[in-house]
């Protein structure tokens, strides 16, 4: 048996011999029906095989969207500004992300008494059950 290289892949779809290089050092190449695809030409390819699966995870991206109360409510702005309102962390540069945190629930104004936190300052407010 011969040795095969795997470092001489093409994409079947772009013709590209080069993929993303996740934060391991792997090249991302993905398998579909014996051919080998890029990570950009599979994204795509994927996102017109699964337009429902797409569509749910274009939702949860969605940064007007907020869990109030246990619902998912939609919001016309988006009310973050990357700032956390305890320790001031900017996201993305301090910490990766930042939380809508109430501190009070107001059934008829879901942005009353809301905070921003970034996830450190977040599980600190958080009441803790053992």
């Amino acid at each position: 048996m011969g040795v095969i290289n795997f470092s001489m892949r093409l994409c079947i779809e772009c013709g590209n011999d080069h993929t993303y290089i996740d934060k391991y050092g792997y090249a991302r190449w993905s398998k579909l029906n014996e051919n080998w695809y890029c990570s950009n030409c599979y994204r795509k390819i994927w996102k017109y095989l699964n337009p429902e699966r797409h569509k749910q995870n274009k939702r949860i991206q969605n940064k007007k969207r907020m869990r109030f109360l246990d619902k998912i409510v939609y919001l016309s702005k988006n009310p973050r500004i990357g700032v956390c309102n305890l320790c001031r962390n900017v996201a993305p540069f301090d910490c990766t992300v930042t939380h809508m945190h109430h501190e009070i629930y107001n059934k008829n104004n879901t942005l009353e008494s809301i905070i921003e936190l970034c996830p450190s300052c977040h599980g600190k407010t958080k009441k803790r059950w053992s």
